[in-house]
């Protein structure tokens, strides 16, 4: 009987790790799964800031990083490498700049402006800070570590 139980079990581990891989999920279910994990739409839109501690890995380096935003539209990045900050990069209400590892400050790019709204806030928290979100499409898949 136990070699019996055995058999089966063998038999019904390998048919179920050959089931098939999940059908592909269109945008729209994306964003109603994304909004339900996050707590539900409500929940999103009274998000009133938002800290994110990240890590950037490249081909050539990692960093660090934490990004702060709030629904206002004012956003910064503080970037570091093996515990130095390296670069910074803000946006306010009166406009934006980034400070380089070496302390030397420039203005934001009106292109770093635009890429920094659309980018980091609107691909992070979505629909809470919906006034910055552009287009959203689906984009092949990445694995996400």
């Amino acid at each position: 009987m136990p070699f019996s139980l055995a058999i089966l079990g063998t038999i019904s581990l390998i048919f179920t790790s050959c089931s098939p891989a999940p059908a592909e999920m269109s945008l729209t279910e994306l964003l109603e799964r994304h909004t339900k994990a996050r707590g539900g739409a409500a929940a999103i839109e009274n998000i009133q800031s938002l800290v994110i501690d990240l890590e950037i890995m490249e081909p050539d380096f990692t960093v660090t990083g934490q990004y702060v935003a709030t629904c206002d539209g004012a956003m910064r990045i503080d970037v570091f490498a093996d515990g130095v900050r390296v670069f910074t990069e803000a946006l306010g209400p009166d406009g934006g700049w980034q400070m380089f590892g070496d302390g030397t400050v420039a203005d934001l790019s009106s292109d770093g402006k635009a890429g920094f709204q659309n980018g980091a806030c609107s691909a992070t928290i979505g629909t809470a800070f919906g006034s910055h979100l552009g287009n959203v499409g689906l984009l092949d898949r990445r694995r996400i570590l």
